[in-house]
């Protein structure tokens, strides 16, 4: 695979490998896309969870399991009274 970067990218991968933490370019890519493949990760399974979240809200609200604002001030204000 032939890839180009752009200049802020070689100058970057020119200050880790003169780091020594890296022997070639090739393990500074792989670092970078295991990172990449992380966040994506990441990113989709809080987007999973929240879109849980929102169809639980959703199925309450239809089963009729909801209160107003104001209700539901009352009964927190009571409870911590």
């Amino acid at each position: 695979m032939d890839i180009s970067l752009n200049s802020d990218f070689d100058k970057f991968i020119n200050e880790q490998m003169a780091t020594g933490l890296y022997k070639s370019i090739n393990d500074i890519v792989n670092d970078a896309m295991k990172i990449y493949i992380e966040i994506k990760t990441s990113s989709q399974s809080q987007i999973d969870m929240l879109n849980s979240e929102i169809q639980r809200g959703i199925d309450d609200y239809e089963m009729g399991r909801y209160m107003d604002g104001m209700t539901a001030y009352k009964k927190l204000m009571e409870k911590y009274e």
